[in-house]
């Protein structure tokens, strides 16, 4: 029995969270099982995932999900739990149909959309509206998945091309944006081996929440990921182990606010999954998440996160899941003047859920949750963030679903000596939101067209607050698009 899932949702309508995907997931702190059942197939497992799931075409139309990017789930897919091939998760525009979607062999889909915004930039002082016209081209590329032994592999390809109506906007910036995805792995009838690596090119032009996350924003940067994920399942029981390297370059450093520093990670993550006999509506999942991550800046981290996760699923459809934990984080840095910090730091960690699957056109889910981080900000060694997640989707006959989500974060810092602190409030200089509020709802509807061309129309509404202490962290943005694909 597999329980190792994966919490972090996909939206039919792809609005969020990193390699997400939405921005691709930093190693973390809280991880736990939504679903006592598992599956060793890779078919039942992403049905399983999804909830809501409608099978066709060999895969599964995932329904129930997310939210906004989340980042320190563990390995996000790799520890994900179910033996399947790892999704292709939300592209580079907001609004786009079945980002979830599950199939053996090749897809492919074209895109246009064009956005409003209130505040394209995301800035305290100078906000400035303005239109966005988008182009996407995504295609993907998977074998083996629905196989209960063998060699599965895939490979996904995001690309997307951004243009400002007003073109002094479009001048020293660069329009296109990539993502390149790709996995490979065995399994065997007990043990399930997967290599995934991921490249993503983020120009910092797009407005969606989905591959956003609280510290980063709009950033610039190119990211690297590769993971090494092994399962072994055994009777009533599982055993997950796991290394992931991340990579995480920031570009064009002189638009930022507050400077940002590239930030190299190394995370791994034992763990065991068991239910009990007798309590076969029980999974119990005791973890050890351990790793290292250094700014360039100059500020090194060691942490273990030791957690205990429990589930219990009511039926099919409901299931309740919380873990708790401990992070002990070692910081070493060195400041302006040369001298050397070390210090260490012990916080707890969290997280409480539930994933109900009404029925199979409605799914909805929350999750509360505090976890600690290693911070790209340069002066900052890590944040302390708890927040709140809600989503539901809702499919309705003619091909029409909805999507909402809505997240909530709240953040501290520890600076280099191991301080409390508020970034860019001492030099005036703009920082990171205390409090970051997102809000996305969109509908859409899919008609196939020749058999197997699905055509999707979609809008989208997207809202985010920043507050806090100091008034240059604070922003507010209002996103409005329309978008039309094609897919073969």
């Amino acid at each position: 029995m597999n329980c190792f899932r994966n919490f972090r949702h996909r939206s039919v309508v792809s609005l969020t969270t990193n390699w997400t995907h939405a921005r691709p997931a930093v190693l973390g702190l809280a991880w736990l099982c939504a679903n006592g059942t598992g599956s060793s197939t890779a078919q039942d497992g992403a049905v399983a995932e999804g909830a809501a799931g409608t099978q066709e075409g060999g895969g599964s139309r995932v329904l129930a999900s997310p939210g906004f990017a989340r980042e320190g789930l563990p390995f996000d897919h790799l520890l994900g739990g179910f033996n399947a091939s790892p999704e292709a998760g939300p592209g580079l525009v907001p609004g786009r149909l079945n980002a979830g979607f599950i199939q053996d062999g090749f897809s492919a889909e074209l895109g246009s959309s064009v956005t409003y915004s209130t505040n394209l930039f995301q800035d305290p002082v100078n906000e400035e509206s303005g239109m966005l016209s988008s182009s996407d081209f995504s295609m993907h590329y998977h074998h083996g998945g629905n196989r209960r032994m063998g060699v599965f592999f895939g490979l996904d390809y995001d690309l997307a091309y951004f243009r400002y109506f007003d073109e002094a906007l479009n001048e020293g910036r660069e329009p296109f944006s990539h993502n390149l995805n790709g996995f490979i792995g065995v399994k065997g009838a007990q043990t399930t081996i997967t290599l995934s690596g991921a490249f993503l090119q983020d120009n910092g032009n797009g407005l969606d929440q989905a591959r956003q996350t609280r510290e980063t924003i709009q950033s610039e940067s190119n990211d690297y990921n590769l993971g090494l994920a092994i399962s072994r399942m055994l009777r009533r029981t599982s055993l997950q182990g796991g290394l992931n390297f991340r990579l995480q370059e920031f570009t064009n450093q002189e638009a930022q606010a507050e400077p940002l520093s590239d930030l190299t990670r190394w995370d791994g993550n034992l763990g065991w999954s068991v239910s009990p006999l007798g309590m076969q509506k029980f999974n119990f999942q005791p973890s050890l998440a351990f790793g290292n991550s250094e700014q360039a800046a100059g500020v090194e981290q060691n942490y273990l996160n030791p957690t205990l996760g429990v589930s219990y699923t009511y039926d099919p459809k409901l299931s309740f899941f919380g873990s708790i934990g401990m992070d002990i984080r070692r910081t070493t840095s060195t400041t302006e003047s040369g001298e050397e910090e070390e210090f260490t730091e012990t916080a707890p960690a969290f997280e409480l859920g539930t994933s109900w699957q009404v029925n199979q056109t409605t799914s909805l889910g929350l999750s509360i949750y505090r976890r600690t981080l290693a911070s790209a900000l340069e002066g900052q060694s890590s944040s302390d963030t708890t927040g709140i997640t809600v989503f539901a989707t809702k499919a309705f006959p003619r091909g029409f679903v909805t999507s909402l989500d809505y997240s909530l974060e709240n953040s501290s810092y520890t600076d280099i000596r191991g301080v409390e602190s508020d970034p860019g409030a001492e030099d005036g200089g703009s920082g990171t939101p205390e409090n970051y509020h997102r809000f996305s709802f969109s509908i859409g509807r899919q008609k196939l067209l020749w058999g197997r061309m699905p055509l999707s129309v979609s809008l989208f509404y997207q809202y985010s607050l920043s507050t806090g202490s100091n008034p240059l962290n604070e922003f507010e943005q209002s996103v409005v698009g329309f978008r039309v694909g094609l897919g073969f």
